[in-house]
Parts: C-alpha cells; structure tokens; sequence
C-alpha cells in the first residue's frame, strides 16, 4: 500500500527513551514529559494515532468493507470500527471457531455486548436462516449496531436489545442457539447453567477477562463440565501476515493492533445435549 507522503514514521516518540524536552521547561516539567513518553499510555497513542492515519487510508481505498476474514465484504461505518475489522483480522484466533459454527446452522444467535455489530452482523450474513439478537448497555453501540445492520440489509434479523436478562435464555431453542459474549467480565455472573439451565442445551463462545476476574478460565472450566465440551483458545500474538502483506514492517504493528493491555483468551463450549 502507498504509504502517502504525510504518512511520516509509526511512533512520533520512542516508548523507552524521551528526547530533551528544550530549555523553555522547568526541571520538574522535563521529568514528568519524559515520565509520560516512556509510559505505556504514551505508547498506545503513539499506536493509536498511526493506526487511525493507516485506517483513513484504507476507507479511500476500499470504503467501508471488510476485505478480508470470515465477514469479507460486510460494511461498517468508518469512524465506528477500528482498521483491524476492515482489514479482516480482527480477533483472527477465532476465524476456524466462528466458521464452524456457521456451518451449524444454528436458527437463534444471541450477541451479548454486540458493540458496533461486528459480530451480530458478520453471522447473520454466514447463517441466512438465523435471526440474531443483539444486546448492549450502552445506547450509542446499540443505534450503531442498527445503523450496521441496515446498511448490510441485515434489520430484519438483527434485532437489537439493551441489557439481556437471563430469564431470556429460555425463550431460545434448545440444541439451535449460539451464545456469543463479550461483557467485560460480567460474564462471569450471567453465564451460569445451574441458574439457567437454558444454557446447558446452548453453544458458547465466551471471551473471558483473566485480568478483570481472577482464576476465571478453571471456574468456567468446573461451571460447564458437565454439559459442555470446552475448548479454550489463548491469543496467538499478532495477525498472520497475509492480513498485512501490503504494510511496511512498522506499519503492521499499529495495523493489526487491537488495544489489548490485559489477559484475556476465549472459551468454545460445545453442548454435550
């Protein structure tokens, strides 16, 4: 890809090295610059602002398409997702996962933290037979992931929510129902099959916060042995390079970056029924 004559280099500062801050500012001043430049924060919007000059040129590229991935040619709104999701590699640990179950054929679909719809709408478009029900707490992402969804002609099978009950989870079909969730940790309340016994008819694919709640993934583990086949999928690092391939070296960083600071790792729990 043209790197454009304004692209200038990745990170305007260096993360572990601050050059001199100048005579004009104070020693106390120089210290806490050079505090804030070797932070982790100053590494991230160093990321962040490369990421966003690489996403603009993409949008005059190709507009507002997934080019790539499981959702190739689903259209999201430009300022709402960041370049990862056009791009196609966005989460790509779960491309194989999200396939396969696309292959299922499941008829009911529930997105819990649907954000901007990138998933809702992703499998409605895999899965023409499905309605998928997409819920978040915030109301700007749920008019967003309506807006999503109309422009993919998607409206009439994603139907949007705000906070998911999970009385809820009975009102879907048993051994025909997908759960996709990512709540933050909040999972770790609402997904429980001694509460909802729905859920032990129900697939699941579950992001789990290691880092927000802790020993999660062997809590999980003992909470679906029972009626669950569980697989868990840790991170595997940055995307292959095929998603890339058009990046200069630097430039992949801050392209397939997906603000990750803490542990995280997703759980495929198949139903045994």
């Amino acid at each position: 890809m043209d790197r454009g004559d304004n692209a200038g280099p990745l990170f305007p500062v260096s993360r572990f090295a601050a050059p001199d801050a100048g005579p004009l500012l104070s020693g106390a001043v120089k210290r806490l610059v050079r505090r804030w430049l070797a932070s982790d924060r100053a590494f991230e919007k160093a990321i962040g602002w490369r990421r966003a000059h690489l996403k603009e040129m993409h949008l005059r590229e190709h507009g507002p398409l997934v080019i790539d991935g499981p959702f190739k040619g689903m259209r999201l709104a430009g300022a709402w997702s960041e370049l990862p999701k056009f791009l196609g590699c966005y989460e790509h640990d779960l491309h194989a996962p999200v396939m396969a179950a696309a292959a299922r054929g499941y008829r009911s679909v529930l997105n819990i933290g649907c954000a901007e719809g990138y998933y809702a709408i992703g499998l409605a478009r895999l899965m023409p037979g499905c309605t998928v029900y997409a819920f978040d707490i915030d109301a700007e992402q749920r008019r967003r992931c309506a807006v999503n969804a109309e422009a993919n002609g998607m409206a009439a099978r994603v139907i949007v929510g705000g906070v998911f009950d999970g009385a809820g989870f009975a009102d879907h079909p048993a051994g025909a129902t997908l759960v996709v969730c990512d709540i933050e940790g909040a999972e770790d309340v609402l997904l429980d099959p001694k509460r909802w016994r729905a859920l032990r008819h129900f697939d699941l694919l579950v992001e789990l916060h290691l880092d927000v709640v802790p020993n999660q993934r062997h809590r999980f583990e003992a909470r679906f042995v029972d009626s669950h086949e569980v697989t868990v999928v840790p991170p595997s690092g940055g995307p292959p390079p095929r998603f890339l391939r058009y990046y200069a070296e630097m430039d992949r960083l801050a392209a397939g970056y997906e603000n990750r600071w803490g542990e995280n790792a997703w759980m495929i729990l198949r139903s045994r029924s």
